[in-house]
């Protein structure tokens, strides 16, 4: 139950309550079912989620390599073992651990394909080129780059994109009735996805959008928001 109620808060981006939370439920299970459980691996997971969204990568990376030990045996054959690799690879590329982070890649990516090779690719490239042969090709374009901003007081977010920059709402989806919501904003060449879901984007970010007004010659109550 406290994992649940964690979760909960958890999504609703409401952190300092959903930690202590997880905290507990993560004491809880390892008291009652060992600290090498796939339910001890599960909390620690759940934690490591909280702080990763919160920017705390070195906390996040510990729980991560302990839950990830914990499922060495069954990493293989877990439902959720490739997620979870993810999850650790964005972790390590935010503490500059490059080279680990596209291991934790390219392993992902073999579980997902249904192929699990001790340190090779399918075609038993090495991790780096199998990556890189994943991730890139001479031919490959790239198209135009939609930044995706986390919100939390939406109410603001359109006083400040809508009424004060100018965007129009495209379109906006839920997936139920007082669900998360997720819409697209446009002013003629610049695109803004705002997301109310965990795990969007990471609270604080910053967005560089050129112009060719000066925003700070407009009288406005909220010319001093920030967008993220």
């Amino acid at each position: 139950m406290l994992n649940e109620v964690g979760l909960f808060l958890h999504t609703r981006a409401t952190y300092a309550e959903a930690e202590p939370l997880y905290k507990r439920a993560l004491a809880i299970r390892e008291a009652a079912l060992g600290l090498e459980h796939s339910d001890v691996a599960q909390s620690l997971n759940n934690l490591a989620d909280l702080y990763q969204v919160q920017g705390q990568y070195w906390e996040a990376a510990a729980l991560y390599e302990r839950a990830l030990g914990i499922m060495e045996p069954s990493l293989r054959t877990h439902p959720n073992s490739a997620t979870k690799l993810e999850n650790y690879a964005n972790c390590l590329d935010n503490l500059s651990r490059g080279e680990e982070a596209g291991q934790c890649g390219a392993r992902a990516a073999t579980i997902n394909s249904g192929q699990n090779p001790a340190g090779t690719g399918p075609r038993g490239d090495t991790v780096r080129q199998y990556y890189s042969r994943l991730c890139w090709s001479p031919s490959m374009e790239l198209g135009r780059t939609t930044p995706i901003l986390r919100i939390f007081y939406v109410a603001k977010k359109r006083e400040f994109c809508i009424d004060f920059l100018g965007f129009s709402v495209d379109w906006e989806h839920r997936f139920g009735e007082n669900f998360a919501s997720y819409k697209q904003l446009s002013r003629r060449n610049c695109i803004l996805h705002l997301s109310e879901h965990h795990g969007d984007s990471t609270p604080g970010s910053r967005v560089l959008i050129e112009t060719s007004d000066r925003l700070a010659a407009k009288k406005a109550r909220c010319a001093r928001l920030q967008v993220s």
